[in-house]
This record gives C-alpha cells, structure tokens and sequence, in this order.
C-alpha cells in the first residue's frame, strides 16, 4: 500500500546536518549581527535581489537552492568580513548540498519563504536581535522537520 503523505528520503545524515547548524549558528548568526552594522545599500540590494530570485523560483527547488544560497553568501557579504566571506565561498559545495537538501526533503514552504523575509527586512532594518531570532526559529523548525523525516527512514 502506498503511503500518500511519504517524503522524500533525505540524502543528508543527521550528523551531517547539526554539523552545518553549528556551522550556521557560528559564522552565519555572527554575519547577520555584522551585516545589520556595515550593510551597505549595494549589500541590500544583493540581499534584495537574492530574495527576488527566491520567490520568482519557488516552484523549482534546484533554482530556488542557487538562490537561497546566494541569499546567505549575501548576507555575509554583508558583514564586510573577508575571512568568513572566503570561508563561505570555500564551502559552496557543502552548503549549496545542505540547502538543496533540506529545500528537496522538506519542500519550499511558506514558513521558509516568509522567514527569508524577515530576515533581509530585519537587516535591511538594522535590526540584528530580530534577524537572529528567526533564523533560531527557522533552525528549530528545520530540526523537527528533519527528526520527523529521520524517524519515519528508521535512522
């Protein structure tokens, strides 16, 4: 019998998942702290346009991965901080993999859309405490999500 509301199999073992939410909590919440402090009006309009290309390709998961993370490489471009800047253009492939995973697996969701949003509205609003709570709350959403899946591959 075919389980209807099935996903599909997540690639990503959990391990290799909390290493990129660690990786993200370090570098990317501490980027968004320093975007919201040196963000230029050309960062903004990256950030701007990378979240224009989120939305136009939310159908497509593979364009809307290439977006999303042009979004993050953005939002550290943002920060005016060549080390992390490099670090992240250095990992393109690990984290481009992570998001079009997590993008695949769990589908373009409203929640995921939205919270993209708020945090270039956040920054584009100089707002570092906002901008760092959604992204702790679209973490934790990914977390369930990705126990949920996890559990229902018996890994």
């Amino acid at each position: 019998m075919l389980n209807h509301n099935a996903r599909p199999l997540m690639h990503l073992s959990r391990e290799a998942f909390n290493d990129m939410m660690v990786f993200r909590q370090t570098v990317e919440f501490k980027c968004v702290e320093l975007a919201v402090e040196h963000a230029t009006e050309e960062d903004i309009g990256l950030l701007e346009q990378a979240l224009n290309n989120m939305l136009i390709n939310k159908g497509d998961y593979k364009k809307y991965s290439e977006a999303d993370y042009e979004f993050h490489l953005a939002i550290i471009r943002a920060s005016h901080n060549s080390v992390f800047y490099n670090v992240m253009k250095s990992i393109k492939d690990i984290y481009y993999y992570y998001l079009e995973e997590l993008n695949r697996s769990l589908g373009i969701t409203l929640e995921s859309v939205e919270a993209h949003i708020k945090v270039f509205m956040a920054i584009k609003n100089r707002d570092a405490s906002s901008a760092v709570q959604v992204l702790n709350e679209a973490m934790k959403h990914n977390v369930v999500a990705i126990d949920m899946i996890k559990k229902e591959e018996g890994e």
